[in-house]
């Protein structure tokens, strides 16, 4: 193993960190943009070695992550320093997450990701960054440099992680998509986990979960889009992912529109550790 290949993992959290703070710096409304970069390097990288059943896998895993992990533990904390359970204030989000675990169960019946589910995504991705928009100031350019080359960066780094996971899953004889669907979403999503307990811990839980939400809105749509249309697949192999995903995110909703409590927090958090199991 070389020294890059020992590196790669480090550097990628530190150059996350840079685009995140560059995003930040510039308006806090791009962090669910910015926060998307990793897992774009992800999966470009993935196709550039013909390996897109990693990176849709990958994909996929961080959105589960966010809706079921991030909101477990996110509703825990919240719940060591408010007794009460937490009914989220986002109408928006919940909306889109309840359509988009739709869509996901209908590109999954089609069997193909493919041009057409590409645009549908887009459209609503446009949609919803319409309704979301606001007014972003001119950043400065030393801000505009620490975003962009943390973007090259992980653009770098995500080659070598990419070849590592498909190393190691020859090593020990297992799936790539298992691995890529366990691993890769925490190092690309590590930031959220980080940004989402300090909210919660701060008693703005309800922030927390519309950032969680907001991102697998964006991810949801972008990037499955970006998939479709330089690389339709067949999704039957990734069908326990997609059906755990819109399961996730009608949990979600269900949940957004009652109240978080600790039920649900360990509910969310059973779910994703039997979804590990299930995709073995």
């Amino acid at each position: 193993m070389s020294l890059i290949d020992i590196l790669a993992i480090p550097a990628f959290l530190a150059s996350s960190e840079a685009v995140y703070l560059g995003a930040k710096e510039i308006d806090s409304s791009l962090l669910g943009m910015a926060s998307l970069i990793p897992e774009i390097a992800i999966i470009l990288n993935s196709m550039v070695i013909h390996q897109e059943i990693v990176g849709l896998s990958s994909l996929l895993g961080s959105i589960l992550i966010l809706y079921t992990l991030a909101f477990g533990v996110t509703g825990l904390i919240y719940l060591t320093k408010e007794k009460k359970g937490l009914k989220s204030q986002t109408p928006t989000e919940k909306n889109y997450i309840f359509l988009l675990s739709i869509v996901m169960l209908i590109i999954l019946l089609t069997g193909y990701m493919n041009f057409f589910w590409s645009v549908t995504l887009v459209f609503l991705f446009v949609s919803y960054l319409w309704i979301k928009r606001s007014v972003i100031k001119v950043p400065k350019v030393k801000t505009l440099l620490l975003l962009v080359n943390g973007t090259i960066v992980l653009w770098i780094l995500s080659g070598p992680i990419v070849k590592d996971i498909l190393a190691v899953s020859s090593f020990v004889g297992v799936n790539p998509v298992i691995i890529a669907t366990v691993t890769l979403p925490i190092i690309s999503n590590y930031q959220e986990f980080i940004i989402a307990i300090r909210m919660a811990y701060r008693k703005r839980a309800n922030d927390a979960f519309a950032a969680l939400m907001s991102e697998n809105i964006q991810a949801s749509t972008l990037l499955l889009a970006m998939i479709g249309v330089l690389s339709p697949l067949r999704l039957y192999s990734l069908s326990p992912l997609f059906i755990a995903v819109a399961i996730g995110g009608i949990l979600a909703y269900y949940s957004m529109n009652n109240r978080i409590t600790l039920k649900t927090s360990m509910v969310f958090i059973l779910m994703y550790c039997i979804t590990m199991v299930l995709i073995r």
